[in-house]
């Protein structure tokens, strides 16, 4: 835990003696003593040092010292305020109870090692059910649940008996909750065994306003729920133990004890089969969903939002919205490129949106203990991440969590999608240092039961195995608004596959790619194959989207997974089977053929070498050169390339060829593919036994095409391919057969003269043009108005004279210039590609 190291003021530490000797005067009366203990606490709190080993905070020795004499003045305030609750209620008494409280938890707080030992237990029971009964107003029952878990946590496995007040904190939630509804009303005081005959006392009734808060926060049992959450995580840090290691068994303390009575409880079909460390390579089965009131689930959603609180590596904004654009069937994911009472910090919130306690009435301000500090937010999640991770029993229950948030209804969007975000956080930041420790690569050498890692790659698995439930759901009856809710969540886990291809791809185990791939092949199945006997709806316009991206994803996964692991044949007859059942459906052929023809374009993009005949005719096209040491014409390549450039000049000209094999591994497809697609000229290698077509690189440039194709004599036939506009130029033309001696010289000639002839017909500036206009420009800026006697002087003279005036510079004078186009041609070689089936 964090150590918070400060310098002592003289003259506070005057001050503090000074408090210290006037709450000590007993001729004053409890009330002005308790003043002055709360102004010691909150300038006493401010010196100490947070869990210092070697010694005692100030605060805690003194408290230590005189407990006794403070509980006194605590309890006599206490029943002196429970007494003027009786008669009236006004603004003034719930400042006095306020503040009486405040100090009965910094007791609580500061004396841990006191509280456990069972000091003034029946004191401390009595004052907690009195403030719990479901008579009070609710912000009073909220400061009675957060003073019964520190409590509760203090005395830890000693607290048996306690047990049953703290599965009725939150009303009709447990299974195991007593079945009288006002529980906490029917309790006498004293603990079980030494029960009193007084009754039960009404502390502060519900006011008017409490109406307008419910109604804005829910109903009382989600907002208590709520309050429940957010003081579990944030109370163990306010506890001053001796033995630091005390908070985070306090914690881990009251989880162990939420998860035994409310989560189950929660989520019926909560499921110990969960685990990360062995995920399940079964698919889960088709649920069949109806629409029915459940007033369980505002409590569900407000706990999976508290583990995606403290899970998320990158909370979300305040808002709640991470401002992201979908791009999932967009032109530009063609093909991926895959390429509580108030306390001085707030408490953690099962939602960033707003804080886990609702916000408390004016008329009752409420403060809370000691005061934190700064970084004290910071220290609640590294204490509940590092409970939440310190076994894989905890492990596997976030993932059950996480798996009963893709169990949720289409209405509770909002809470899948967070909990999708947080996957997609652990999976973009697969290399950094600062992820959960399930995460990390398994350790060999530690013990199972302390080894918590297990490695990206299961987590990946158990991800796409639980988020096909978004996609298994039938709706009985059928619901529109439903099913679209449905199609959009099932987008955004597709969007979430895609991520993963694109990032993971070349890390993924054999077994990661093949669970993908069944998960993608049965969502696939169920969603598009119909029973044919049965008539064919029209398609929605987001049902069709979301077919149309599936369909993508489908093709595309299968088409990438064989370039970095072998799927078995089993897999490839089932994905041919679905596809063969989906050639009625118009998306799936657009898909196949758009697919094919990114697989091809990758395919020439990634050659690195070609056959020694396109070797010999490279060599004799132009001169390979250091970029490092060109001065020439660079044809838009860097300077810093790593490899060479084909260049080639005569007297009057400069030319550079863009090649495929020659550009190297640092560049990528798409580096690659803004030089050669940009060209104008392409000159194509093709040793396939179909013509090359022109759509097999698609782009708006490459007006002339010249294609070469070497024949078993020796000979090489021509292909000159031009869009219609084009001028005839040569020397080559379509159908030319050429010997090899000649052939490197006569393509130059032909893709320099085709250059020319297009720039004839298109709006291009010649090269005198652009040098006359550089000129022009370069007078127009620097001219100066002088008449042509003092320019005349001035060259016989040069210093000009006090009289002669120099005229200002001209502003530059926008002049419109057409564009020049980079002069290069690409060296495209097509190869057969090879296809997985």
């Amino acid at each position: 835990m964090a150590k918070v190291v400060s310098k002592k003021d003289p003259k506070k530490a005057l001050d503090s003696s000074k408090l210290v000797q006037k709450w000590k005067d007993h001729k004053k009366d409890s009330g002005a003593r308790l003043r002055y203990i709360r102004q010691f606490i909150s300038m006493g709190m401010e010196e100490m040092l947070y869990y210092e080993n070697s010694d005692r905070v100030y605060i805690k020795r003194t408290f230590e010292e005189s407990y006794s004499e403070i509980f006194y003045i605590f309890y006599d305030c206490f029943y002196a305020i429970e007494s003027k609750l009786k008669e009236k209620m006004n603004k003034n008494i719930r400042e006095e109870l306020d503040n009486v409280l405040s100090l009965f938890e910094a007791i609580l707080c500061i004396l841990p090692e006191k509280i456990q030992s069972g000091w003034q237990k029946n004191c401390i029971y009595r004052i907690i059910v009195t403030m719990l009964s479901e008579m009070n107003s609710i912000q009073i029952r909220e400061r009675g649940m957060r003073l019964f878990l520190i409590w509760y946590q203090i005395l830890g496995h000693r607290a048996e008996k306690l047990e049953e007040i703290f599965r009725n904190l939150v009303p009709n939630v447990s299974s195991m909750q007593d079945q009288e509804s006002m529980y906490f009303s029917s309790i006498k005081f004293g603990l079980p065994g030494k029960v009193s005959t007084e009754s039960n006392v009404l502390l502060v009734a519900p006011h008017t306003d409490e109406r307008k808060i419910t109604e804005r926060k829910g109903d009382e049992r989600k907002y208590l729920f709520e309050a429940l959450l957010g003081q579990i995580s944030s109370l163990s840090i306010l506890i001053l133990w001796l033995d630091p290691r005390d908070i985070i068994r306090g914690f881990e303390f009251l989880f162990r004890k939420f998860d035994h009575y409310y989560l189950r409880s929660l989520f019926p079909e909560f499921s110990s089969d969960t685990d990360l460390f062995n995920p399940p390579s079964a698919l889960p089965a088709v649920r069949r969903f109806s629409m029915r009131d459940d007033d369980m689930q505002s409590l569900r959603e407000a706990f999976i939002e508290w583990l995606v609180y403290f899970n998320d590596l990158q909370p979300s904004r305040p808002d709640g919205d991470d401002h992201r654009t979908d791009t999932i069937g967009s032109r530009n994911s063609d093909d991926w490129q895959i390429s509580g009472p108030a306390t001085p910090v707030p408490s953690p919130s099962p939602s960033p949106r707003s804080p886990p306690t609702l916000e408390t009435d004016e008329s009752m301000p409420v403060h809370s203990g000691p005061p934190l500090p700064p970084e004290t937010p910071s220290m609640i999640v590294q204490l509940v991440r590092k409970v939440l991770y310190s076994n894989r029993e905890n492990v596997n229950l976030v993932h059950e969590g996480f798996r009963q948030a893709f169990l949720l209804p289409p209405t509770c969007s909002r809470v899948i999608e967070r909990v999708m975000r947080v996957y997609e956080h652990w999976f973009e930041k697969q290399n950094e240092s600062n992820l959960p420790e399930f995460l990390k690569s398994p350790d060999e050498g530690a013990h199972p039961s302390r080894n918590v890692r297990a490695g990206m790659q299961n987590c990946i698995r158990l991800y796409v195995s639980h988020s096909a439930h978004l996609f298994l759901l039938e709706f009985v009856p059928p619901s529109q608004s439903l099913c679209t809710q449905q199609f959009e969540l099932c987008r955004k886990a597709i969007r979430t596959y895609r991520m993963i291809v694109k990032h993971g791809y070349s890390k993924m185990e054999k077994t990661t790619w093949e669970q993908l791939l069944q998960v993608l092949l049965r969502v696939t199945e169920f969603l598009l194959i119909r029973d044919p006997s049965k008539p064919r709806l029209e398609l929605t316009e987001p049902e069709h989207k979301l077919h149309e991206v599936l369909i993508e994803t489908l093709v595309i996964t299968f088409m990438r997974a064989p370039q970095y692991v072998a799927i078995p044949d089993g897999m490839w007859s089932n994905f041919l089977s679905v596809m063969a059942q989906l050639t009625d459906r118009e998306e799936a052929i657009c898909q196949w053929i758009k697919t094919l023809q990114i697989l091809t374009k990758q395919a020439i993009l990634n050659n690195t070498h070609g056959s020694d005949e396109f070797e010999r005719f490279l060599q004799g096209v132009a001169w390979e050169v250091e970029p490092s040491n060109h001065t020439g014409f660079m044809g838009g390549l860097r300077a810093d390339a790593k490899h060479p450039i084909l260049y080639f000049a005569d007297a009057t000209s400069e030319m550079v060829f863009h090649v495929s094999t020659k550009m190297g591994d640092e560049e990528d497809d798409v580096h690659k593919w803004r030089h050669i697609g940009n060209d104008e000229i392409h000159i194509i290698w093709s040793e396939h036994w179909r013509d090359y077509r022109r759509d097999t690189l698609p782009t708006s440039f490459g007006d002339v095409i010249i294609a070469i194709y070497p024949l078993p004599d020796g000979l090489f036939r021509v292909q000159v391919n031009c869009k219609q506009e084009m001028p005839s130029f040569g020397p080559l033309f379509n159908g030319a057969m050429v010997p090899r001696s000649i052939l490197a010289g006569l393509v130059r000639a032909t893709a320099m003269n085709a250059s020319r002839a297009l720039r004839r017909i298109k709006d291009f500036s010649t090269f005198y043009q652009s040098r006359f206009n550089r000129l022009q420009d370069v007078i127009r800026t620097h001219k100066l108005r002088t008449p042509f006697e003092h320019f005349a002087a001035s060259v016989y003279q040069p210093v000009f004279s006090s009289k002669v005036e120099e005229a200002p510079l001209l502003r530059e004078v926008p002049f419109p210039r057409r564009r020049r186009p980079t002069t290069g041609s690409s060296v495209i070689l097509e190869r057969q590609p090879t296809l997985p089936f």
